[in-house]
């Protein structure tokens, strides 16, 4: 059992690493191509070569952590004293290599983004997968969804503070002429702060929570691998999940670029309103995907999601050139209207999996969770890797002709891109049986009316 100060103390580790997460997912491509002059092609590999990373140590160090003999001060917290050091200093080198080598040698800079990228998705499956599998073994079961609640807290006042600083941040840069004036003070100073944010917040953590002594379990992997594939609703949910993060990832790794070169956007407030509508329009939503999941399903909820988002994706070759209505404005209004579909995507895809990996231990009784959560970032990551190297070729691409349809750019083009992606997977979220609960639910109530 946890006072309730070890339960802030835990949960508030999520609050510096989300932040982190926040500002390499919005804006590390975007500085590297506007302010170190990358490339495009050698910055969607850079950045997207994280995700081959993150794939396989989220997984492996979670299986690790989990067959480490104990020892005097536990198996998992000395992942998070080397992880967190290990996070802020891969984040410190990433957004300041100014500091380090020249920009104008690119593959300098290529290799300085392929570097501390690689080595940020590296320390942050070393240090969050054996972090949440802690949990179980430091809580009482009546425990976990109050210290939920906390985690997702901190998450939420990170992700405010992470993607709106990097919208203020791409504002701030393009009005104060880029990363060797004003701003580039201003830059180095907030990384350090979120730097320290990061290893400041584990140490209550691990100095005031006491770690059990729990012998390891021991499981041969591959017998386990073979059980979760061989889940059909998980397989179809990695295969719809894995294709629609194509798009997602695209659309937040070119936001930036997006608003700058296809809207026009240049001021700080400009960025931040956008950033605001985008940010606002998911939280806003979540309450409404859930009142509609509570009443068809998760799956149908989800599919209702992902057609809405498909339809308005494509609207990017017409925003800002809608007579009568001033740009700025068009794209704050598509900034919300992407956030209701983009919403029902984040709010499912945790409890579709949680779902699933419950079911399964009703069926069989044997835990696995942990299995099911943590290979799900394998094949995701692997193709969210394309959707990044992807996003790099759009940023490439200066004109495309559409026949009848006029020339566009290769960023003009991101929303029928993504949509494609988001549309193919919807066929294949159909075909998925992911909420068994619900349908046990609706069983005994039409039994229940019965007698």
């Amino acid at each position: 059992m946890l006072r309730t100060d070890q339960k802030i103390y835990y949960a508030s580790c999520r609050f510096g690493t989300s932040i982190l997460l926040n500002m390499v997912q919005v804006a590390s491509f975007w500085i590297y191509d506007k302010h170190f002059q990358l490339d495009p092609l050698l910055n969607g590999f850079g950045n997207g070569f994280g995700k081959l990373v993150i794939a396989l140590s989220g997984f492996a160090f979670g299986y690790i952590s989990d067959i480490m003999p104990p020892t005097r001060y536990g198996r998992r917290k000395i992942f998070m004293a080397i992880g967190a050091p290990g996070l802020a200093l891969s984040f410190f080198m990433l957004f300041l290599p100014h500091l380090f080598i020249p920009l104008n040698a690119h593959l300098i800079v290529f290799a300085w983004l392929l570097l501390w990228n690689s080595a940020f998705n590296f320390f942050y499956g070393f240090l969050l997968t054996p972090y949440q599998a802690w949990m179980p073994e430091i809580t009482a079961p009546e425990e976990r969804v109050p210290l939920s609640g906390y985690q997702n807290t901190f998450n939420l006042l990170a992700s405010i503070i992470g993607f709106g600083f990097s919208f203020f941040l791409a504002g701030y840069l393009t009005e104060t002429g880029g990363i060797t004036g004003p701003g580039g003070k201003f830059i180095l100073i907030a990384v350090i702060i979120f730097s320290l944010i990061e290893v400041l917040g584990f140490l209550p953590t691990i100095l005031f929570i006491k770690e059990p002594q729990i012998q390891p379990v021991q499981r041969d992997l591959l017998s386990e691998i073979k059980v979760v594939l061989w889940n059909k609703n998980y397989f179809i949910w990695l295969l719809a999940e894995g294709v629609a993060s194509i798009g997602i990832i695209l659309v937040t790794t070119l936001a930036l670029n997006y608003i700058q070169d296809v809207l026009g956007f240049t001021s700080t407030l400009q960025f931040v309103i956008f950033g605001a509508c985008l940010f606002g329009g998911v939280m806003v939503a979540f309450p409404i995907w859930g009142k509609i999941a509570a009443i068809i399903g998760k799956r149908r909820a989800l599919i209702i999601g992902f057609i809405w988002f498909t339809a308005t994706l494509p609207l990017s070759v017409i925003v800002g050139k809608v007579p009568g209505i001033p740009y700025d404005h068009q794209g704050y209004l598509y900034g919300l209207t992407l956030a209701f579909g983009l919403a029902s995507y984040y709010i499912f895809r945790y409890a579709i999996v949680a779902d699933i990996a419950a079911h399964d231990e009703l069926q069989t009784n044997e835990a696995r969770a942990g299995m099911y959560t943590g290979f799900d970032s394998i094949p995701l990551n692997f193709l969210q890797f394309l959707g990044i190297v992807l996003a790099g070729v759009l940023k490439n691409t200066k004109q495309v002709t559409l026949g009848f349809l006029g020339t566009y750019s290769g960023l003009a083009l991101l929303g029928p891109v993504c949509a494609f992606f988001i549309l193919l997977s919807i066929p294949i979220i159909y075909l998925g049986d992911f909420d068994p609960f619900m349908q046990k639910a609706q069983v005994k109530t039409v039994e229940n009316v019965s007698n």
